[in-house]
């Protein structure tokens, strides 16, 4: 149940802070990666000291750490920051202007935070005007559609890409392989996990969202390829030389999911303003429901009695990242863009290959008096010539 509301958390605090700031929260996802991590390390210290005990401390404490950041939420929530989102959505705007405020980068000035507030009141009112006459049949049509698919894929590939085989089950994955010391590797693990969340501070937002995935999913394909070569080529006993490698592809593959919240952030920005509820609540229930399959599958299929692929089935997860990397190139690049641009964007069908340097403002409906039209190639061209001529 931890793990549901957790992921029902990260949704919430994700959803209204893509859209609260497109300009600001310079450290948005950093905050989304750093938390799980150190839940990890708790965990991995806590049953390094009781992994060979016999008494009931064995099943109390890994229990009892697990009561940690739910407590920590609870007591530092009040501290928190108001959502400007739901205070427009009260009516408070001059405390959403406050909220925004506090939220913003240093070098973000009062008119620039003013704007901001403006668009996002004029977003929710359109938002008010459509969100009564929609339903769950339309995240299935039109451009809903595309945003569905891509909110749900990306996070039903969270699980797809080998979670429970390198970090679920990673206890019994080495093990299998015949490495000792697991649980001091688990620790050492997780440990630098949390040193690669810092990067979550500075990527999503520096390097953005969509090269993160792609650049990533080719990585954690090949380290799944060398992962099952080792074992293929030493029945599923890497020793030496291959057994140091089959260690360092785990590693390298575990330190690059640790960019993994990427995923979330993605999902929660990707869906429409009318049906954001709706998708995320479909995006949630894709990934635990695809959590649940890997989960109950993957130990029968690595199992000597069952399955027997044991290290090999890296070889299964590689394929499906094959696919991963296809999808990404569907993906559009969402950094920078506020939740009532990304709705502009959408609905003039601009391809994702062409989102991250689109000029949104002639979308924007006082700039513009008839019907949203893709642009064309030719067009984007002559936009940018204009706008480098106008520079000069």
């Amino acid at each position: 149940m931890f793990d549901i509301g957790s992921g029902h958390l990260r949704f919430a605090r994700r959803a209204p802070q893509s859209g609260d700031c497109k300009t600001t929260l310079p450290i948005r996802g950093g905050k989304q990666t750093l938390p799980p991590d150190l839940h990890l390390i708790l965990e991995g210290v806590a049953n390094l000291e009781i992994y060979n005990r016999n008494d009931s401390l064995v099943w109390i404490v890994p229990i009892a750490v697990r009561f940690f950041f739910p407590i920590l939420i609870i007591v530092g929530s009040p501290f928190l920051p108001e959502s400007p989102r739901w205070l427009i959505q009260k009516g408070r705007h001059e405390d959403g202007f406050r909220s925004f405020r506090r939220l913003s980068s240093k070098d973000v000035t009062d008119t620039d935070v003013r704007a901001e507030l403006d668009a996002t009141i004029a977003g929710y009112e359109h938002h008010k005007a459509v969100v009564a006459s929609t339903s769950w049949i339309q995240l299935f049509r039109g451009t809903d559609l595309r945003r569905t698919l891509i909110g749900v894929g990306v996070m039903c590939l969270i699980q797809g890409r080998g979670i429970s085989f390198t970090n679920n089950y990673l206890n019994i994955t080495l093990i299998s392989l015949g490495f000792s010391h697991v649980y001091e590797l688990l620790v050492i693990i997780y440990a630098a996990m949390i040193v690669i969340s810092f990067l979550g501070f500075y990527l999503p937002d520096k390097v953005g969202r969509r090269p993160l995935l792609l650049y990533g999913f080719c990585v954690m394909l090949g380290c799944m390829v060398i992962i099952g070569a080792c074992a293929a080529g030493t029945d599923n006993k890497p020793t030496g030389s291959l057994g140091k490698l089959t260690l360092a592809g785990t590693f390298i593959w575990i330190l690059v999911y640790s960019l993994g919240p990427v995923s979330w952030l993605t999902a929660s920005e990707i869906s429409s303003s009318a049906l954001r509820e709706k998708t995320l609540a479909l995006s949630a229930w894709g990934c635990f429901v695809s959590g649940l399959i890997s989960n109950i599958c993957v130990p029968y299929i690595q199992d000597a009695d069952y399955g027997n692929l044991q290290g090999q089935i890296a070889f299964v997860f590689a394929g499906i990242t094959v696919f991963a990397i296809v999808f990404c190139l569907f993906i559009p690049e969402l950094k920078g863009r506020s939740l009532e641009d990304l709705d502009l964007m959408f609905e003039a069908k601009i391809p994702a290959r062409r989102f991250q340097k689109y000029d949104i403002h002639q979308l924007r409906p006082e700039n513009q008096g008839t019907e949203l039209e893709a642009p064309t190639d030719d067009k984007l061209k002559i936009e940018e010539n204009t706008r480098h001529v106008e520079t000069i």
